[in-house]
């Protein structure tokens, strides 16, 4: 009785594991944000400038501008949100003595913005980011 208890109990984690994964799915954009921290996370390894609480920094300023863009934005609301999420990356850039965002960062963080403008059916264009950051 104790095997068939035990293989019960499997079942279950089994299928509750499965629940888990489907109805947490992570959409794209969280795939790219993934990506971008944890490029930081290695650099921080070698960059004394910034540390762990940088990168969750940037990472939950991420996640604010993530969560501020919905489906009822306009073009022009989305520019004024992703202004803000620029200018705030401007800031923690300078914080880290410029360090946070590196090449590898920047390609990332676009394509982490541009993947937010395709869900919701807008654009982000890389010469309107090119005039507000500093990274």
């Amino acid at each position: 009785m104790t095997k068939n208890f035990a293989i019960l109990i499997a079942g279950v984690i089994i299928i509750i594991v499965i629940l888990i994964l489907l109805f947490s799915r992570q959409n794209d954009n969280n795939k790219y944000l993934k990506r971008v921290t944890r490029s930081m996370y290695v650099y921080s390894v070698f960059t004394p400038n910034y540390t762990y609480k940088t990168v969750r920094e940037f990472e939950c300023i991420s996640l604010d501008y993530y969560n501020s863009v919905n489906e009822d934005m306009t073009q022009e609301d989305f520019e004024k949100v992703t202004k803000t999420y620029i200018l705030a990356l401007n800031e923690l850039q300078l914080e880290s003595d410029y360090t946070l965002i590196e090449t590898t960062q920047r390609e990332l963080i676009f394509e982490f913005m541009e993947s937010i403008a395709l869900e919701y059916g807008l654009v982000v264009d890389d010469e309107f980011t090119l005039q507000y950051r500093e990274w």
